[in-house]
């Protein structure tokens, strides 16, 4: 275990030395510099053996030409013995040994051995080379003297014919001792060199790794949230310009920082002071934030990272979350919880794939609405009655026949009827807005009867006023499924506006179908009063009229449209209206074929 232990040490030591930059250039360096030395003592000694055994060469060359003119003479002469004498006098002054030998091969002179005693050199290499007219060389083992021996064969030719062969050699120890002097010297200059390298690269490596070194360490602090770390290099290389360019970085980092801060604590100081709930979901439905209104909301602790289904146990909240994750729509639902009504708002973040969740308390809201609904409710049918008795004693009036003035009971009769319309119409709007969509009966309608039985009603009035009447509906409309009575109001509402604002012109009821939005489309134009731009945005409100003085004078209530509208809510529809001087006012409607029913 203790020995595991060691060798584990070890290599760490190792690879943590072998991490720095300094060790591994300065390595590197080392590496190079010895690739480079090797190189040149390599190179150097194998020239140096070649440039001396080349020299070696000529110099053969030279004492076998200063000998040849002797041996020329002497051989003429056939003075054989006198040759002989001559090669081994030369031989013991030069250190060289020289052979003469015949074109057969025969040694007849050598100024080492006794020439009738040796073999016959036909055979050599460089003999043979040399008899045919070239100079020969040749490095071998000479069983002669029993020694590595450098030979140089020089024809001696006369009239073309070579008649002899002087051959030069010298002993390969003395140019091996040579070398190894040479390497020696060699040797220990590189040696001497390669310190006074490793010294210039020991420099050159910390000049690189100190800034590097400096950088790391500061980054690091960078990286552990220290914004006052700052990198001093003197010098204006390279790495000084990463020096600068980091404190720039680092400067515009803690100025970015601490704006990010200052927003931070304003987020959270307004999210902190929102009267309304607020929380924020992951997709894996885990929750990051929520501010303390929420806090009073949720029955559990604590809240940060835990999962939304164990704090809001609300029914129908977890439907709601899934369908704002996989529509990324923004939608508002009313949900209850412990007796308080919330009106809650889903909006997904397009970055971070977030949920915000917005609760606000309508509890109070509704209360209030609910009283006034009651109030009007209850006016309208406690004004029923003196109305209806009003009306009754001024028609039993109207059968008097000593009444002096009819003009006051016409007024009055006019006034009660207008008072007995605007009680309907509230009447009806309190219906459509307390009572919820599972209270009314949604039967398929048929669209052509309903607005052709409507026609009979006001045909009468648009003759009066000589109004043209255009009335297109498509023969192929999909089935749609609706309150019969409240669409027969709707239709009503809007013939009866366009009939009384229109003097002159024509009345066009148009009914299609889109395939694109699957939905039916009702347009109702008319010629008549045009709508102010300012104006259009509240004629759906409550007794919003835009004449005021032509609205009494033809007994308008300013409830008709705003019924229009909750008629179309009721239909999940849309209505919408456009106005101009050229092409009258346009009410526009759609009614989606499928809307829940």
């Amino acid at each position: 275990m203790k020995q595991k232990r060691a060798k584990t040490n070890n290599k760490n030591f190792l690879s943590n030395l072998m991490g720095k930059f300094f060790v591994r250039t300065f390595i590197s360096y080392v590496v190079i510099i010895a690739l480079v030395f090797l190189l040149v003592y390599l190179f150097f000694q194998g020239s140096m053996r070649h440039f001396y055994i080349e020299n070696l060469k000529t110099r053969l060359i030279q004492v076998g030409h200063s000998l040849n003119p002797k041996i020329s003479a002497s051989y003429r002469e056939n003075k054989f013995a006198e040759i002989d004498r001559l090669v081994k006098e030369v031989g013991k002054k030069t250190d060289i040994r020289i052979t003469v030998i015949a074109p057969g091969g025969e040694v007849f002179a050598d100024s080492e051995n006794d020439p009738g005693k040796m073999e016959n050199h036909g055979d050599r290499p460089e003999i043979v080379q040399a008899l045919k007219g070239e100079v020969q060389d040749a490095t071998r083992f000479s069983s002669t003297m029993g020694e590595q021996m450098l030979y140089l064969a020089l024809p001696v030719e006369e009239r073309g014919e070579t008649k002899y062969v002087l051959r030069l050699s010298l002993f390969l120890s003395d140019i091996k001792n040579l070398m190894a002097d040479i390497r020696y010297k060699l040797a220990t200059v590189l040696v001497i060199l390669f310190f006074l390298a490793l010294l210039i690269a020991y420099y050159f490596s910390r000049g690189f790794s100190r800034p590097i070194g400096r950088i790391v360490s500061a980054t690091k602090e960078f990286a552990a949230g220290n914004f006052d770390v700052k990198i001093y290099i003197e010098k204006k290389d390279e790495l000084g310009q990463v020096a600068e360019n980091f404190n720039s970085m680092v400067e515009e980092q803690r100025t970015l920082f601490k704006k990010l801060s200052e927003s931070r604590e304003e987020l959270q100081a307004i999210i902190s002071s929102m009267k309304e709930g607020l929380l924020v979901l992951t997709p894996e439905g885990k929750i990051t934030l929520c501010n303390e209104s929420f806090e009073a909301i949720a029955p559990s602790r604590p809240l940060i990272g835990a999962s939304y289904w164990e704090t809001c146990r609300i029914a129908g909240f977890e439907d709601f979350v899934k369908r704002a994750f996989k529509t990324g729509e923004s939608f508002n639902e009313e949900i209850e919880i412990d007796g308080q009504s919330f009106q809650v708002g889903f909006s997904r973040l397009q970055q971070g794939e977030k949920l915000v969740i917005i609760f606000r308390n309508i509890t109070e809201f509704k209360q209030l609405h609910q009283m006034k609904r009651d109030f009007v409710v209850n006016l309208t049918h406690e004004l029923k009655t003196p109305l209806t008795a009003i009306k009754g004693f001024v028609e039993t009036l109207e059968e008097e026949e000593d009444i002096r003035n009819t003009n006051y009971i016409d007024i009055i009769k006019r006034h009660t009827d207008r008072m007995n319309r605007i009680v309907s119409d509230l009447l009806i709007l309190s219906e459509l807005e307390e009572k919820k969509r599972r209270d009314f009966e949604f039967k398929p309608l048929d669209f052509a009867a309903i607005v052709e039985s409507i026609i009979k009603i006001y045909r009468e009035k648009i003759a009066a006023r000589e109004l043209d009447l255009e009335v297109n509906i498509d023969p192929g409309l999909p089935v749609f499924k609706g309150e019969k009575f409240k669409i027969e109001q709707m239709f009503i509402n809007l013939i009866d506006n366009a009939v009384k604002y229109t003097d002159k012109g024509k009345i066009e009821i148009a009914i299609s179908k889109r395939q694109e939005r699957k939905d039916i489309a009702i347009r109702v134009k008319n010629t008549g009063l045009v709508i102010p731009r300012e104006s259009l945005p509240r004629i759906f409100e409550r007794f919003y009229v835009v004449d005021k003085s032509r609205s009494r004078r033809l007994g308008g209530t300013g409830l008709g449209l705003s019924i229009v509208k909750h008629v179309v809510l009721l239909h999940n529809g849309e209505i919408s209206a456009d106005s101009s001087k050229k092409g009258g006012t346009v009410f526009t409607i759609h009614l989606p074929v499928d809307n829940g029913h």
